[in-house]
């Protein structure tokens, strides 16, 4: 987990068996252009396939990748609220662990929209 107390997005994803997809989740997330720190928090729930050791992979290459310590099967909302709990940020987003973020500004984009907005206080 980052040490850096200016983290403006915490960016939460569980997974669970997915092997297949997890690397372009992860990477399309990494790909975000942000004018400030963000930090990426994961959740893996104890899958049978290599999930964890590539999450793992991961959090040993990037500073502001945290994998979780596992905790066998806690199922999918018990995860997602661990993983909100370990954040710093100001805004919390989400990404599925079989989901990717196909524009690089995603972050920078909702997270200016829901501060200048006055009435927003979440932004899919």
């Amino acid at each position: 987990m980052s040490d850096n107390k200016n983290i403006m997005v915490t960016v939460c994803i569980v997974t669970y068996n997915q092997e297949k997809w997890i690397r372009q989740t992860l990477d399309s997330v990494l790909a975000q252009q942000t004018e400030y720190p963000f930090e990426v928090i994961i959740g893996e729930d104890h899958g049978t396939d290599g999930t964890r050791a590539i999450c793992q992979e991961y959090a040993d290459k990037y500073e502001n990748v945290t994998l979780l310590p596992l905790v066998p099967n806690m199922g999918v909302t018990a995860n997602w609220i661990q993983c909100v709990k370990a954040g710093t940020g100001k805004y919390i987003m989400t990404c599925a662990g079989d989901d990717w973020w196909h524009n690089p500004d995603k972050i920078q984009l909702q997270v200016d929209f829901i501060s200048t907005s006055g009435m927003c206080t979440m932004s899919y």
